[in-house]
């Protein structure tokens, strides 16, 4: 599972934190979902979102516990794998945490905060490629 947080850099997910890969697993789910296979798909939505065990997976689907476990496992690592090489989750949650920061700077009502708050979306905006000033 990639580190979301700190970077791209695969990381293995906390077994002893199972809400936590349940969470970073539906982000990526949602961003790379079409890349997946619809049986990678569904299973994983059911395991992660719906949050179904693996014997209700495999009843559900009429295969084996073992057969959807390693269909997810598979999943997972292609999710990890995808965003790696893309890293598209990672700069969503970058450019969220800067938007947050943005907000609070504004919220915060001190002489220079909308200042600085348009510095910092001048600056998203040099980095997405555009020069947008005029719109601000």
């Amino acid at each position: 599972m990639p580190n979301l947080n700190g970077g791209s850099a695969p990381s293995t997910p906390n077994p002893n934190n199972p809400a936590l890969r349940a969470a970073e697993t539906s982000l990526l789910l949602d961003t790379y979902a079409p890349l997946l296979t619809e049986r990678q798909r569904a299973l994983l939505r059911l395991h992660f979102e719906e949050d179904l065990s693996l014997a209700e997976i495999a009843r559900q689907t009429g295969t084996t516990r073992q057969a959807a476990h390693d269909a997810i496992a598979r999943g997972e690592r292609q999710l990890a794998e995808l965003e790696t090489a893309l890293g598209f989750v990672h700069e969503r949650l970058k450019l969220f945490d800067t938007l947050t920061h943005c907000a609070s700077i504004l919220r915060s009502n001190t002489p220079n905060a909308r200042e600085l708050a348009l510095t910092i979306l001048e600056e998203i905006i040099a980095q997405e490629g555009g020069d947008r000033s005029d719109a601000v």
